[in-house]
């Protein structure tokens, strides 16, 4: 390995100085730096890397390796398997480069020698983390956004806060800047509508940027054929998660499960993109009992039902709903209602990086624990 100096802080010319001064085979990088619209670099990128070398020590017939990869891998990996102690320096002075939306996540570089469960890149489509702000301050709220946004790929506002929410356009501003998507709670809309005010709601979603739209009947006495007309109505400018299940833990218990599969169905066929199965934010009603233990039943007809579930939703606001629908249907299940400051603990149940999935999406042979734990001897 080589060093030199840095010259000038830009990264082209300090690229140039290294291939100059240093004993590196020759080579040319390209290098470009990502700026927010805020005039504030927040990526580094090498959109190509050559490296001539011969093909062979007879004819020296120079051979042109092409590899594509962020920036932060050119120059993290190869450093965590130096043995100098620079490498631990280098990755700890770098790893605090911000993430921009869309962009592969600023995780650790450490995390690229484990073997971890395929995940879905943003924008996604399948495995989704939809994030329900309940009114979080705006500071915090950016906070969580731009630490967390890797993981996070929707936000909704939660029922009706995004009424009395004084600085809403602050927040919306944060989320389109870093390419997250976003919408108002289901709830809202079914203010609008018992108030026939639904082309006000529209214009309203239109005028905030919305790109989603919920559409619901969980509070409102609302026929899910009626609910249809208003999916496909709004399915004509924004993309339609539409809902089903009812607030109220009777009235969800007293729809059975070939009812949901029903209204499922006829929400697809209306032109709803996702359809969410309700839990609440408080995961006790919907498909969950008012104790918050899952309908286990429900949901296994619904999975058996074959339905699309990389289009299904699962309100999953805690962890051990999160787990369940991990277990079941793996580390790319969309799931929603996830807590603002629950975006990392989920992403690391999807990735087994933790205790509840970790054995989940190990494959090698693992060492055999001892049958009866040792005494500890005095």
């Amino acid at each position: 390995t080589s060093s030199s100096e840095l010259v000038s802080g830009e990264i082209a010319d300090d690229f140039t100085y290294y291939f100059v001064t240093s004993e590196q085979t020759p080579s040319a990088v390209g290098a470009g730096v990502l700026v927010g619209t805020d005039n504030v670099p927040i990526d580094l990128r090498a959109p190509f890397g050559t490296n001539t070398r011969p093909s062979s020590s007879a004819t020296r017939t120079p051979r042109c390796a092409v590899e594509i990869h962020p920036l932060r891998r050119l120059l993290l990996i190869p450093a965590i398997h130096r043995n100098d102690g620079l490498g631990a320096q280098c990755a700890s002075q770098t790893c605090d480069t911000r993430w921009s939306g869309g962009d592969v996540a600023m995780d650790s570089p450490w995390i690229e020698v484990l073997n971890q469960p395929e995940r879905t890149e943003k924008p996604r489509e399948i495995g989704l983390t939809v994030v329900i702000d309940n009114g979080v301050p705006v500071g915090w709220f950016r906070d969580a956004m731009e630490s967390n946004g890797a993981w996070i790929d929707c936000v909704k506002f939660g029922w009706g806060t995004s009424m009395v929410t004084p600085k809403l356009e602050e927040k919306i501003e944060v989320l389109n800047r870093l390419g997250i998507r976003y919408f108002f709670g289901g709830t809202l809309f079914e203010k609008f509508l018992i108030q026939g005010r639904i082309d006000d709601y529209e214009a309203m979603c239109l005028h905030y940027g919305c790109r989603d739209v919920e559409i619901s009947n969980g509070t409102v006495p609302l026929a899910n054929a009626e609910k249809a007309r208003f999916i496909e109505r709004f399915a004509r400018q924004f993309r339609v998660l539409s809902e089903v299940g009812y607030k109220d833990v009777k009235q969800s218990l007293l729809l059975p499960p070939h009812r949901w599969i029903q209204f499922i169905r006829e929400d697809f066929a209306a032109g709803a993109s996702y359809v969410i199965t309700e839990a609440r934010e408080s995961g006790t009603s919907g498909i969950c009992r008012e104790n918050g233990e899952l309908r286990f039943g429900l949901i296994e007809e619904i999975l058996e039902a074959s339905l699309d579930t990389n289009r299904l939703i699962f309100e999953a606001p805690n962890k051990t709903l999160q787990k369940y629908f991990i277990d079941k249907l793996g580390p790319n299940v969309n799931l929603g209602n996830v807590a603002i400051g629950d975006a990392i603990p989920l992403e690391t149940l999807r990735r087994g990086l933790r205790s509840d999935t970790l054995l989940q999406f190990e494959t090698g042979d693992l060492p055999l624990a001892d049958a009866e734990p040792a005494l500890w001897k005095s």
